[in-house]
């Protein structure tokens, strides 16, 4: 589709249709605006200081509105956070615009001090401007967007009557959810869940004759996968408006497949997934370091998908940093994800037939791992127990440090406590008490230095308690998911 992305759903309305032919085709409907000729007079007469915000509700209310609200994004990001719905925009009498502005102008006035009260001084009259220049602001934002929204709704409403509709670019703010069929065997389900800050998402999952079509190559094509995501869903795109396109055309595409050549479909979105997963988890098992410099050529690259990312240079610092240990956490980390996928795996086999060497390869590449992994474990082990020991070590001579500064520290307390506020500064008692007290300054610093040093163990010790963790819990999954084939 060659509708441009920042418009979608303000100047075209998407839909997915089924044609005369049996196929699924994509179609942008134009969204109508009736009430632009209102909207550009609000434009201008925002910026007409002449003009009032009564005056643009009178021109916004001569405009046929269905008053309803409309839980739409519309003009907000999906990923935006606390997305309220396009109201009907607030509408001042007369009676409560005066008092507004009264209340207002009497608070700005306190502002300037008392002796302004009364007094209307330039700085006054410039808070008022403002004031007033705000609130015509506010009005124009509301109409705009709720203007927007009843353009969008009128244009759903025009395409939801139409017996082939599939799929309508949706702006629903929260959870929704929308199942689609295509003949007997495909089904569409689109779930989002916008307005919602980092919960917000905007997934596609297919099934074709009861099977999950997944997004196997996934798991090795990126270096990071959330197989959360990837295992419920045939793509989880990233929840901003322009991926709808994207969304939209994978439907078309992949459902016409199924429909017009089956067997291309299977080893297209099946068999080829799947083969590509099993090869990229023989790269990184007999050869991790090929797999992570391929990965390297990919930094910094964003991907439309919420599930997967590439390697930002700090990855790539930390994969350098320590290569040893990052390839076999690749392994683990690869191997564990790829076994999340078995039940769908399993499924393919039991109706299609075709991945049983598949899963006995998966399994000898992740039973091939563990050895690597167990001794990993044991390292990690080791490095946790001396760096506990240096912690306690090191949170002794703090507490030590800490003994020997009390009293120093009370005492300098006491004198500013007992001083003559008046005659000396608290910061001339210091200074002149640092004077006299070296030793004070010693322990100070000493104090700083070594609390800096128990951060930096109790860093380092989270940090390699949080791989070990992580580390187990996928040795675990292996063993437990090869039980399984």
């Amino acid at each position: 589709m060659e509708t441009e992305n920042k418009k979608i759903n303000e100047v075209y309305l998407l839909i997915t249709e089924l044609s005369g032919v049996g196929l699924l085709v994509n179609r942008e409907v134009r969204i109508h605006h009736p009430n632009a000729g209102i909207l550009s007079q609000l434009e201008t007469m925002l910026q007409n200081p002449n003009r009032n915000i009564l005056e643009m509700q009178d021109v916004f209310n001569s405009g046929v509105f269905s008053n309803e609200t409309h839980n739409i994004c519309l003009f907000n990001q999906y990923n935006e956070a606390y997305v309220k719905a396009a109201e009907f925009p607030e509408m001042l009498t007369l009676t409560e615009y005066k008092k507004r502005i009264s209340d207002e102008e009497y608070r700005e006035q306190i502002q300037f001090g008392k002796n302004a009260v009364n007094l209307r001084t330039e700085k006054v009259k410039e808070a008022m401007q403002s004031f007033l220049q705000s609130m015509k602001t506010d009005f124009f934002n509301a109409a705009k967007r709720y203007i927007a929204a009843e353009d969008y709704t009128n244009a759903c409403n025009s395409v939801t009557t139409l017996e082939d509709l599939k799929i309508i670019s949706t702006e629903s703010i929260g959870w929704s959810t929308f199942e689609h069929r295509v003949g007997s065997d495909i089904t569409f389900k689109i779930y989002t869940n916008f307005g919602y800050g980092r919960s917000a998402y905007f997934r596609m999952a297919m099934k074709y004759k009861g099977v999950d079509i997944l997004p196997y190559s996934h798991v090795v094509t990126y270096p990071f996968a959330n197989m959360q995501d990837l295992v419920r869903a045939t793509r989880s795109y990233r929840a901003v408006r322009e991926n709808w396109p994207l969304a939209m055309d994978f439907i078309v595409s992949t459902a016409n497949l199924a429909q017009k050549d089956e067997e291309e479909f299977l080893k297209v979105w099946l068999k080829n997934e799947v083969e590509e997963m099993i090869a990229g988890l023989r790269t990184i098992c007999e050869a991790p370091s090929t797999m992570i410099k391929r990965y390297e050529e990919s930094t910094g690259r964003e991907t439309n998908y919420l599930a997967v990312r590439n390697f930002t240079a700090d990855d790539v610092q930390k994969f350098l940093a320590c290569p040893s240990e990052m390839e076999t956490s690749l392994k683990s980390t690869k191997m564990s994800g790829a076994l999340m996928f078995l039940d769908n795996l399993q499924s393919i086999a039991n109706v299609f037939g075709y991945v049983e060497e598949a899963l006995i390869e998966m399994k000898e590449l992740a039973l091939s791992i563990i050895p690597e992994v167990e001794l990993l474990e044991k390292k990690l082990i080791e490095q946790m127990h001396h760096l506990e020991k240096d912690l306690t070590v090191a949170t002794n001579v703090l507490k030590g440090i800490e003994r020997n500064l009390a009293p120093l520290q009370k005492r300098l307390n006491n004198i500013i406590e007992n001083s003559d506020k008046k005659s000396i500064t608290i910061e001339g008692i210091k200074r002149d008490f640092l004077i006299k007290n070296p030793k004070y300054v010693e322990l100070k610093e000493a104090l700083r230095n070594q609390q800096e040093n128990v951060w930096n163990l109790e860093k380092k010790l989270r940090g390699r308690k949080n791989f070990y963790d992580t580390l187990t819990e996928q040795h675990e999954t292996i063993l437990t998911q090869t039980n399984r084939i």
